[in-house]
């Protein structure tokens, strides 16, 4: 994705009343309402396509050459450009692929017990309690995660 050069500007004009005298983010006036709405609505007016400042976007496919270096080379200072996913990336940020490494870590934590403690009842016990409580920490990290930088509450996401 490549956005205009003229969203910046119009959300920094929106997020001015959030930032103090340092240039800093204040947090809680930015979550305010008000501000939260001004957002909302400004991104929803630049998807839609009827944005009063004429923000506008192409929806193209990567090049060869910057699918090859992962970039974007084309001018975005007057319309922006937004890539077709191939379905490929959303799955880059979640824990497919990782199977190996977790049941590796497993493993390793079962052995770890196991050579303490030479009980293999305990130590299974043990691997099983310590995973769960590993995966459910990855869960609700996570979806705070995931709510703080898109802005979506938390009792939203599944």
């Amino acid at each position: 994705m490549a956005l205009p050069s003229g969203l910046y500007s119009s959300l920094e004009r929106l997020l001015a009343p959030a930032r103090n005298t340092s240039g800093a983010m204040n947090m809680s006036s930015f979550l305010s309402h008000e501000t939260g709405q001004a957002v909302n609505r400004f991104l929803i007016g630049f998807i839609s396509r009827d944005h009063p400042n004429g923000l506008h976007y192409r929806i193209v496919r990567r090049k060869p050459l910057e699918n090859i270096l992962d970039g974007e080379f084309d001018d975005t200072s007057s319309e922006g450009l937004f890539y077709i996913d191939d379905g490929n990336s959303f799955g880059d940020v979640l824990f497919y692929g990782n199977e190996l490494s977790l049941f590796i870590f497993d493993t390793l934590l079962f052995a770890l017990i196991n050579h303490l403690s030479n009980s293999l009842i305990l130590s299974g016990v043990l691997t099983w309690a310590f995973t769960t409580i590993l995966a459910e920490l990855r869960c609700d990290f996570g979806k705070k995660n995931l709510a703080k930088k898109t802005l979506i509450d938390e009792r939203f996401l599944i």
